[in-house]
């Protein structure tokens, strides 16, 4: 990797080029690349979803894993019909529960590392956590962890960030991809053999997926397998990237990381919710999503209009848009009382589908490791974190045993 592309990874640099972006036009349009870097546009963009579409985006890397799912495919019958399934499953009543689960898992990943007085955030804690809710809500069992990690981070990488259609990355998907199926396939037909699904008091995810399969012919197990993989890819890095990254701040960010300690000490899951979407401004993990336009159309700004040819791909800076002073005052500064719609896990139609298990996971998790006693990044390059493509894969923090 070179300087320059270094340099233009780091956030910083980032939000700096977005930011004179903006103050330029906050709809910029040359030739068929449209980049789009103000709140109010952002917003109009991911709303205006028959226009500016996503299934020219991600379907076909979908599609070719055979892992069509809804937030790959534009509205049509079976996008509503599917969302509508995992609707009636993934239940926002879930949510309590969700948090009982991961508040467990997440304590006995810091018993294990208490007395060591050090942990790494990703592979001890922030990636473990996410497949245990795979095992224990979403009902898959029969697998190794590191190997759900490693399909999770495979085909999220290919499906939703490789932008540039790297022959490598796509391999190593289609290989995950071809792992998974086999497991999944195997696992739902053998679970529903065994009729525990039918019983009252099994009620994860496959389970009730198994029992609207019983009043609904047309769900068939491999629509079972299509549409619980399109939950569980994003479950799990997600998860890790944005606890990662949220704690970099908040440790970095000294005014902040007392009260942060003091506010997880008191038990308020709500306000490190808080936190971690501010801290996100300042290290995004996904700072930019793409649709595309079919047709000639518009975007307005004020008083502006913009055209927009046919065929452009639209670069939509939902974290940009998170810098913008016309609805983020003093963008600079952690403010836990600002009143917009963050847009870390995007906006509209195709915002993620598990954002709501994301805001009671990721504090949680954020949660735990802010109790722990004096706790602080390791000391020199061991306190930096190493990424794994676009991915964090070592975050040491350390701690008093």
């Amino acid at each position: 990797m070179s300087v320059f592309t270094s340099l233009l990874e780091k956030p910083g640099v980032q939000r700096f080029f977005w930011n004179v972006l903006r103050a330029v036009s906050p709809v910029i349009v040359f030739r068929k690349t449209v980049l789009i870097s103000g709140y109010p546009e952002v917003v109009q963009a991911l709303t205006r979803d028959t226009d500016f579409t996503i299934a020219e985006i991600n379907q076909a890397r979908m599609d070719g894993l055979d892992l069509a799912f809804f937030l790959g495919m534009d509205r049509s019958a079976q996008h509503d019909r599917e969302l509508r399934m995992m609707q009636q499953v993934v239940k926002r009543e879930d949510l309590a529960l969700i948090q009982t689960l991961v508040r467990q898992k997440a304590a006995e990943c810091l018993e294990k590392a208490r007395s060591n007085g050090r942990i790494d955030v990703v592979n001890d804690y922030a990636r473990v956590v996410p497949v245990s809710l795979i095992r224990h809500y979403f009902g898959l069992d029969a697998f190794e962890d590191r190997q759900m990690m490693g399909w999770m981070r495979a085909l999220f990488h290919h499906l939703f960030l490789n932008l540039t259609n790297d022959e490598a990355i796509a391999a190593k998907a289609t290989t995950a991809a071809g792992e998974l199926s086999a497991y999944l396939t195997a696992y739902i037909a053998r679970y529903r053999q065994t009729g525990t699904y039918a019983l009252p008091e099994s009620d994860t995810v496959l389970d009730r997926l198994l029992k609207l399969q019983d009043q609904e012919p047309w769900i068939t197990n491999d629509v079972i397998r299509r549409n619980i993989s399109g939950f569980i890819i994003g479950s799990v890095d997600t998860t890790s990237k944005c606890c990662a990254l949220a704690m970099d701040v908040l440790l970095d960010k000294k005014a902040y990381t007392a009260d942060a300690v003091q506010t997880a000490l008191r038990n308020d899951t709500k306000t490190i919710g808080r936190y971690l979407l501010e801290a996100l401004r300042f290290n995004p993990h996904n700072p930019i999503v793409l649709r595309y336009n079919q047709s000639a159309t518009t975007i307005s700004s004020g008083a502006r209009t913009y055209a927009i040819p046919a065929g452009a791909t639209l670069y939509i800076g939902i974290a940009p848009a998170m810098w913008d002073t016309r609805v983020f005052q003093q963008p600079d500064t952690i403010n836990l009382s600002r009143t917009a719609e963050y847009l870390h896990f995007s906006y509209g139609l195709h915002a993620c589908s598990g954002r709501y298990i994301n805001m009671a996971q990721i504090p949680e998790l954020m949660a735990g490791l802010l109790r722990l006693p004096n706790i602080r990044k390791a000391t020199g390059d061991e306190g930096k974190m190493v990424f794994d493509g676009p991915f964090p894969d070592r975050f040491m923090l350390n701690f008093t045993a």
